[in-house]
């Protein structure tokens, strides 16, 4: 069987007796940058930051879902960035078949 095909019929999965097209399911997600500021200790007059991506369709979901990374006092928003294009590089979603998120951080980051 041709590999194209065996790939549609790989995206296609069954949901409320409907069957849907994962790949243009995902047509309608974006990548967000989400910067978020809360306290990191109850009574301290200090806030931190930590900066989360997100899939999501709109920036309002967006914004749902960073919070929901991020457990600390008071969470909110301070950021919201659409990312479409990256220096010339345009940014497409893939669905995987792993959950979560997999990130590489470089602890070298202020030399």
């Amino acid at each position: 069987m041709d590999r194209t095909l065996l790939s549609k019929i790989h995206n296609i999965y069954t949901f409320t007796g409907k069957l849907i097209d994962l790949t243009k399911a995902m047509e309608n997600k974006n990548l967000y940058a989400i910067l978020l500021g809360g306290k990191i200790r109850k009574n301290h007059l200090m806030e931190d930051h930590h900066l989360v991506f997100v899939v999501a369709e709109n920036e309002k979901e967006a914004r749902k879902l960073a919070k929901k990374k991020w457990v600390v006092e008071e969470v909110h928003v301070d950021g919201t960035q659409l990312i479409k294009r990256v220096d010339g590089y345009e940014v497409s979603l893939k669905k995987s078949s792993a959950e979560g998120s997999d990130f590489e951080i470089n602890p070298n980051y202020s030399l």
